[in-house]
């Protein structure tokens, strides 16, 4: 019975030790998806930015190239009335 109540209290120590290491090993799974929660509201956040600036971005290039079509159409009219026609200084 001395060898069957050590083998139980070994077993008994063995089984406290492995549920203290499975509630770290939750503990640390909780916090790394944690983690990994802030991380994905982060990067959607990120992602939202972006799109905002790659549309502003489109919006003024587009609005630049309208600036810069209605501009290139006053030159050649300016050049026109004035008799302007090399070609250096007309903007395709």
């Amino acid at each position: 019975i001395p060898v069957l109540t050590d083998v139980l209290n070994k077993t008994k120590s063995d089984l406290n030790a492995s549920q203290e290491l499975a509630e770290s090993l939750q503990g640390e799974r909780d916090s790394l998806l944690e983690k990994l929660q802030r991380l994905e509201t982060e990067m959607n956040k990120t992602e939202t930015q972006n799109a905002h600036l790659l549309a502003l971005a489109r919006d003024e290039i587009a609005s630049l190239r309208r600036d810069l079509t209605n501009t290139s159409l006053a030159l050649r009219t300016c050049q026109a009335a004035l008799g302007v026609t090399t070609e250096q200084n007309v903007i395709p």
